[in-house]
């Protein structure tokens, strides 16, 4: 089942990227440079979480170590993400905090999709 999971995933991941790359192509297309960045923050938030999926699926012999494995290092990421906006914020240095609000915006959206596709609550399948 594990492997079924991490397709899915894998699936969601390359549209999400691919559709980045499109609207970056776009803005850049269209000179908003920074627009276009922000949609290659997204793009990368994707790439890193792909690779945890990997690293849980090599590393993990079942379903719920994946599972914890991938949430612990999400939980982590997002925790770091969320400090350093709040510390930018503090600073003054918005752009810093508006890309680290991107980052933590990004990485729930996918941990919705992980938990609708992992299926945490439906008895192992």
């Amino acid at each position: 089942m594990m492997e079924y999971k991490v397709s899915k995933l894998n699936e969601y991941f390359a549209e999400k990227t691919a559709e980045c790359s499109q609207q970056k192509v776009y803005l850049l297309a269209d000179d908003r440079r920074d627009e276009a960045s922000f949609w290659q923050i997204r793009a990368n938030i994707y790439d890193i979480f792909k690779t945890i999926l990997s690293v849980a699926e090599r590393t993990q012999k079942s379903d719920e170590g994946a599972n914890s494995f991938f949430v612990k290092k999400f939980n982590e990421m997002t925790n770091t993400w969320a400090e350093s906006g709040k510390k930018a914020s503090d600073h003054g240095d918005a752009q810093k905090a508006a890309i680290e609000q991107i980052k933590v915006e990004t990485a729930g959206e996918i941990r919705r999709v992980f938990e609708e596709i992992w299926g945490e609550n439906n008895d192992g399948n």
